[in-house]
This record gives C-alpha cells, sequence and structure tokens, in this order.
C-alpha cells in the first residue's frame, strides 16, 4: 500500500455550531451586556514569528520517526533480547551461532556477529524498524542504503526484505565481502510487493562466519524530501503546516540530565562512520540525523532554523563550528562542511546555547565563554539564552518563586550587561505549559495560562528594569509544553499565541515537539502535532491552530478593543497591504455573540471564516479517524459600515480574514 498522508481540507458549513447572530432578547429579559471587537485601531509593530516547532529524539520523533533511517538498532548497540543476538533484531532460520563480539567492533562497544559451521538454509538476523513495529514497502519503488561487513572469507551475503513470517521474498541483493576488516557496501532493493509490516534480513548459507557493523536503508528520492534524509511525507506535512520557524533543542540538548555526548562534532561527517552515543530520551542515538541535517531541512523548507548547542561545549570546538557553518575551504572544518555535500556557508543566525538551564553565575560564565567566541566571529549571529519557565509574577527580581531553578535573575543581570558592552541584542527562551485554558504551569496546580502570560510580563518588566539603559532583548518562546495533543491543547495554544503576537518583547513563539510516531510514547510528552506511522502521516488539533494562524497572519499587529469578553475571549489583529485578519478564542464552554467592527475601509467586504472547536476537549484524531477534528469553513459579508454580528462557538478558535 503507497503511503498516504491525511490533512484535511477544511470544508463545509459551520451550521452545527449555531454561527449566526444572536437573537434580541426579549422584553421580558435583562438587558445583556455589550460585547464588542473593534478592529479599528492603529497599528503596533511587526508581529512576531508565530508559528514554529521544535525537534528533538522525543518519542522518537527524529529516530524511527522524519529521519529516513527504516534500521532501528542499525549499530547493534542494544543488549541481547534473544541469546546472542541485539535488542532490536531477532534470528531467522536454522544452523546458525550468534553473538555480541567486542573485540574491534565497527562502532560502538559491541557488533553483531553470526556463523555457521555447515551450508543449510539461508539464516542470519533480521529487523522490522522502530520497536519492530514493521517495515513499509512500496511495490515496484526503489530503497537503498549502506550495509558494513567483516568476512573471515568470500562468504556470500543475502540482503533482501522480507513479509513478517519470512515466507515471502519481496527483493534480495547478494554481496560478496572482500575477506579482512570492515568495509561498506552498497544496497539498492525494488520490493515487488507493498507491505506495512515487512522486514530486512541480512542473512549467510555457506559455512563461515559474518560480521555485521551497521545497516541504513531509506526510501529512494522518491519518498525522501528534496533528497535529504527525511522522510517526504512528514515534511510535506510541515510545509502545509505553515511554518516559519523550526527549533532543534530540548533535554536532548541540555538543562534535564546527563547529555555530556550531546556534541557536535559527533553529527558531521559520514553517518555510517558517525560514533554511537548516550542521548538523554534513549540510550542509543543514531547522529544520522543531526544538528546539520536539521538546518538543511530548515533550507528546504525555506525557514529559519535554530539550533541549540549543550553549553558544556568548549570554546575552542564552537570556534570550529564556526568554520564549520561558515568557513571557506581554505578551513579544516569549512572542507569538512563542503566534504558532507554543503559547498555554501550555512546561513544560520540565531544560535541558542543551553535549553531550561539554571541561569545562574555558572552558567553566565559559560554562555560568555561561547559567546565571546561567535561574536569575535560575527557580531551578526543572534544568541538565545537557554532559560526555563516562570509561573509566578516577579516583584522584587532578585528574590522570587515559581522560577523553577532560577530564583533571581542577578545572572540575567550579567548577560544584559556583557551584551550591552558588546552592542549586542540577547534573545531568552521561556517556555509556558498549554495542557488546557486553566493551565497554571508546570508545577503549579491552581492558576490559568492567562496567569502564566501575565508572569512572563513581570519577567520581560524585570530584565528592562535590572539591564543598563542600552540593553536590547527580545523573548523567545521556544515551547509551548503539554502532555498531550487533543482539542483542549489546541485552544491552549491558540490562546496563547494570540495573547503573545500582541506583546511588543515577542520575536518567535513555538510549539514543543512538533512530531510523534503513533504508539510509541515512552516519556509522556505525548504533544506531536504531527503524528505517522511506518506508512502515514497525519495531523492533531493543535496542528490546525497553526495552520489557520499562518493564514491569516499580516506583517502588522493592530490595536484591538474587546469589550464584554472577561477573562474568555483573546483577540488578535493583523493588517498589510494584502487586508485584515482577525484572531478569536473563545474559551469560555458558552457561545458568544459580539459585534465586530472592522470599520468603513471595507464597507460590504466578504470575510472568510476558519474555526476549529466544540466541546469535545480531549478529542484527537488517530491514523483510523485522521480527520475527527479539523477547522471548518464558512463566510459572511459585511454590512455598509464594517460590520457584522458573529456568535464564537464554545471553546473555539476562529480566524476572519478580509481581503483588499
Amino acid at each position: 500500500m503507497a503511503m498516504a498522508l491525511f490533512l484535511a481540507s477544511p470544508m463545509g458549513s459551520l451550521a452545527t455550531h449555531g454561527i449566526a447572530a444572536a437573537a434580541e432578547p426579549s422584553s421580558a429579559q435583562a438587558p445583556k451586556e455589550v460585547r464588542e471587537i473593534n478592529v479599528v485601531g492603529d497599528i503596533l509593530f511587526r508581529g512576531p514569528t508565530s508559528v514554529a516547532v521544535g525537534l528533538e529524539d522525543v518519542n522518537h520523533e527524529i529516530y524511527g520517526g522524519i529521519y529516513s533511517q527504516m534500521v532501528f538498532g542499525e549499530a547493534f548497540a542494544e543488549p541481547e533480547r534473544t541469546p546472542g543476538v541485539s535488542g532490536m533484531w531477532r534470528p531467522t532460520g536454522r544452523g546458525i551461532d550468534y553473538s555480541l563480539i567486542d573485540a574491534e567492533p565497527f562502532k560502538g562497544k559491541q557488533s553483531q556477529q553470526i556463523s555457521r559451521v555447515q551450508a543449510g538454509e539461508w539464516s542470519g538476523v533480521e529487523n522490522r524498524g522502530l520497536n519492530r513495529q514493521g517495515m513499509a514497502f512500496v511495490s515496484g519503488k526503489p530503497y537503498e542504503g549502506t550495509i558494513v561487513l567483516r568476512s573471515n572469507g568470500r562468504l556470500p551475503v543475502r540482503v533482501s526484505l522480507q513479509s513478517a513470517d519470512g515466507k515471502s521474498i519481496y527483493a534480495q541483493q547478494i554481496i560478496q565481502p572482500e575477506p579482512g576488516g570492515w568495509a561498506a557496501y552498497p544496497v539498492t532493493l525494488k520490493p515487488s510487493q507493498s507491505d506495512d509490516h515487512g522486514r530486512l534480513a541480512v542473512e549467510i548459507e555457506a559455512a563461515g562466519t559474518l560480521d555485521i557493523g551497521y545497516v541504513f536503508l531509506q526510501r529512494g528520492a522518491w519518498g525522501r524530501y528534496k533528497d535529504l534524509p527525511v522522510r517526504a511525507d512528514v515534511a510535506r506535512a510541515m510545509a502545509d503546516q505553515g511554518l516559519q520557524a523550526i527549533r532543534f533543542g530540548g533535554c536532548a540538548n541540555g538543562g534535564c540530565g546527563d547529555v555530556s555526548d550531546y556534541k557536535w562534532k559527533s553529527m558531521v561527517g559520514d553517518p555510517v562512520h558517525r560514533p554511537v552515543t548516550r542521548g538523554f530520551w534513549y540510550p542509543h542515538e543514531s547522529n544520522g540525523f543531526g544538528i546539520f541535517e536539521f538546518l538543511q531541512l530548515g533550507e528546504a523548507l525555506g525557514i529559519e532554523a535554530v539550533p541549540s548547542f549543550n553549553i558544556e561545549e568548549s570554546a575552542a570546538d564552537i570556534r570550529d563550528l564556526m568554520d564549520y557553518l561558515y568557513g571557506p575551504a581554505s578551513t579544516k572544518w569549512g572542507a569538512q562542511r563542503i566534504a558532507d555535500g554543503h559547498p555554501e556557508p550555512y546561513s544560520v543566525r540565531r544560535i541558542q546555547l543551553g535549553n531550561e538551564e539554571a541561569v545562574d553565575d555558572a552558567y553566565f560564565e559559560k554562555f560568555r565563554a561561547l559567546a565571546e567566541v561567535i561574536w569575535d566571529y560575527d557580531p551578526r549571529i543572534r544568541l538565545v539564552v537557554g532559560d526555563f519557565t516562570y509561573e509566578h509574577e516577579i516583584k522584587d527580581p532578585f528574590n522570587f518563586t515559581g522560577g523553577g531553578k532560577v530564583k533571581t535573575l542577578a545572572a540575567h543581570k550579567k548577560l544584559l550587561e556583557f551584551a550591552a558592552r558588546r552592542g549586542q541584542e540577547l534573545d531568552f527562551d521561556v517556555h509556558l505549559w498549554t495542557r488546557n485554558i486553566k493551565d497554571g504551569g508546570w508545577n503549579t496546580k491552581d492558576g490559568t495560562l492567562k496567569a502564566q502570560i501575565a508572569a512572563l510580563d513581570s519577567y520581560a518588566a524585570a530584565l528592562r528594569a535590572i539591564g543598563p539603559k542600552d540593553s536590547r532583548f527580545k523573548i523567545v518562546v521556544f515551547e509551548l509544553n503539554a502532555n498531550s495533543h487533543d482539542l483542549n491543547r489546541a485552544l491552549a495554544n491558540a490562546y496563547a499565541i494570540s495573547a503573545l503576537q500582541k506583546r511588543p518583547y515577542i520575536d518567535v513563539i513555538s510549539s514543543a515537539n512538533g512530531l510523534q510516531v503513533d504508539g510509541h510514547n515512552d516519556n509522556g510528552w505525548n504533544q506531536g502535532l504531527i503524528f505517522m506511522n511506518q506508512s502515514n502521516v497525519w495531523a492533531q488539533p493543535p496542528y490546525y491552530v497553526h495552520q489557520m494562524i499562518a493564514a491569516s497572519q499580516r506583517i502588522s499587529v493592530i490595536r484591538t478593543h474587546v469589550t464584554g469578553a472577561g477573562d474568555q475571549v483573546e483577540a488578535t489583529a493583523f493588517r498589510d497591504l494584502g487586508g485584515i485578519s482577525l484572531n478569536i478564542v473563545n474559551a469560555s464552554s458558552e457561545a458568544a455573540t459580539y459585534a465586530i467592527n472592522f470599520g468603513r475601509g471595507v464597507a460590504n467586504s466578504d470575510v472568510r471564516i476558519m474555526t476549529l472547536g466544540g466541546v469535545r476537549g480531549t478529542a484527537v484524531n488517530t491514523s483510523m479517524n485522521p480527520t475527527n477534528i479539523v477547522p471548518e469553513a464558512s463566510s459572511l459579508k459585511l454590512d455598509e459600515a464594517g460590520r457584522t454580528s458573529y456568535t464564537l462557538p464554545p471553546l473555539s478558535f476562529t480566524t476572519m480574514q478580509i481581503q483588499n
């Protein structure tokens, strides 16, 4: 079966949501509160980057997810589950002796060995991809890869694509490895049959000993995005999302535990030879998709890509990084970049140092050491402080609660002073929690999302108060975090993004964990916006919030007045030469009718409307029902004064667009 991409084309009527002007109250009813949204204000500032996602190898969104590598357990690093066989592999056939060898392994601590004392049927080991969910093959399409072998003689090796039980062979290639040391051999296979739950096998039939060090298999160019090591269906879904930026980092590179193996030099060179390293989320990381493949994905999507580096990198290695990113062929690391297939310098202009760190004096010293190297090389590079979260309003910047690891902004003051001396503007990355509208934060049981944003306002005010008069900074929210991907989370994301878009100190708003492999949530962060399995891709409700915002966002934020909203309605409007857009969140469980004034300048204009929501708060989309929750389209016409009356559905996000 061919791979499918389930992304809804929003259509249909909103009649089921009760979208209509509210009836006038009868004379027996008490007068209702006046509810108005006025969108005729002046231009405030250029809007921030509002549609962005983070990527890191959590819930297998990289290795086993967007990374084109179909083999999971590629370097045989996992401990045995079947005697003598690496954990993600299983034996096939009969007559084979299995062992994990640590004498001169290809990489890491061990390699797989199979041997037999006399000839027999084809037998060896097989792999079924991520956690053995099965590999998806498409009939007649080429698959390509590399296998690294070592043999004690000219021992024929069969690499094949098979059915799950091994009874059907869809494609095979016989490799005749040269006796001696480790050597890499190309693999090209074209299956004769489609199968969503197949396997790859490496087998021998003659007597002899074979060591297997590494196996790589991916779809041919037909199934990859712009010839990158990236699943085409996943990348196309990201493009359709309307993304404006992506960020690579998180607990994988700092702030949560031991990430001493997360170093950029482990992510360069031929992926076949990149080392097996220990990750934060998983004990064995591929490194086949790392920081620089991420940057290439950003280039291919045509959007900003922000890498986050381990704050424990040495100043010398960061200086080498500058040459790798930007240097000419005459430098060692510039030449390495070119050898890695990227002849032109990278265009990255924003770099994060650390993630969710305890921003204290120790962090400041590490940041300063790396920043001096970076800014000496190129003062145009914008640096991001890897801060964490602030759940309580800050009254005293040097003594407060609700900042988790941070209880004083004394180190922040040093960072602002240091940047000001260098004539630089800093970004501070602060994370919010958007499980639902009433989410008070990571460690706060009582509270609201609105209170989190108020705390963020106080944080920004505190930075302005403690920094030098000539200090410049912005806040980037690189993680809107949750442990869910349902409609409640979608509405909370819409509320947070809409509120943050109106704050001039915000530069980027990003939702954490843009991707997730279905059925493989093994750490609680059940919050992917795009879900996938080995053959299909589909979107979750928060994805559609991004898509709606991307479609409606215009260059400038304009002043918008909302009356009669209480805490329940958040509205943000935008304008440019192409028209006006209005985004509205109704966080109430009740429908709410508003008089909306766009102004006489757009009198009698048509308004295109998209709405996502309803009272199905825990609803999600599944592989069997990928369009369970999708936006719905409608339209209306303004009157001769540029006004209308509109009823917002309960618990909904609505965008309105007027084209000039």
